[in-house]
């Protein structure tokens, strides 16, 4: 098992420990009148009392929302980034597993990761990893597999990513694996006839250039 999926299987096993803090063995003896505060979130979405399900539901969500903040805060951290590039990818990974539409402008920031990426230098950076596919992106780039998972609520935010210097490949494979490539052709050459920025313009029609003469 690779270094990855070793930190991912860690990372939802902790997540799981998040959303099920406070859970006990049944086995376990607890005094009485503690019983009941020490059941999880899941155990008292079971029960029949209708205060105690809502309060569950919303300790659930509450749980999921800090999950997902602390995730968003790895893949933000520069240090983590730099120096702990395995465990990023879990992040990202995760958040495309949890459809974590509140990650979708973090994701698309730093969809180049770990290949190439720019550390808020305000340095260009072009171009990718010389023969890749738009289906090898997904192995290369983890936001890739991340984004398509959240699905459809990132095809504006990735567009308009287009619009600016950045490296092409992940960005078009991500519309074209929710879409298609002669979609994402299509979206593009729409997007550059109603772009008015002369420079946003240029950058849309270097992207389709660099789409075509990327393999599937």
């Amino acid at each position: 098992m690779n270094t990855l999926k070793k930190l991912t299987l860690t990372v939802l096993w902790l997540s799981t420990l998040l959303v099920m803090q406070g859970c006990r063995n049944e086995k376990e003896t607890l005094p009485e009148g503690q019983q009941a505060e020490e059941l999880s979130a899941l155990q008292r979405l079971m029960s029949k009392d209708g205060g105690e399900i809502v309060a569950a539901r919303d300790e659930l969500v509450a749980a999921r929302k800090e999950l997902i903040g602390q995730l968003i805060d790895i893949v933000r951290d520069k240090e983590k980034r730099k120096n702990n590039q395995a465990g990023v990818q879990a992040a990202m990974h995760l958040l495309g597993e949890m459809r974590a539409v509140e990650a979708i402008e973090v994701l698309v920031e730093y969809l180049a990761f770990p290949l190439i990426h720019n550390e808020g230098t305000g340095v260009t950076i072009f171009g990718g990893m010389l023969g890749e596919g738009l289906k090898d992106a997904g192995r290369m780039y983890p936001g890739v597999d991340a984004l398509i998972n959240i699905g459809e609520p990132c095809l504006d935010a990735v567009v308009t990513k287009l619009k600016s210097p950045t490296t092409v490949t992940p960005y078009v494979a991500v519309l074209a694996g929710l879409r298609g490539r002669d979609w994402t052709v299509e979206t593009l050459k729409t997007a550059m006839e109603k772009e008015t920025d002369a420079e946003k313009k240029q950058w849309l029609k270097r992207s389709l250039n660099k789409l075509a003469e990327i393999p599937d």
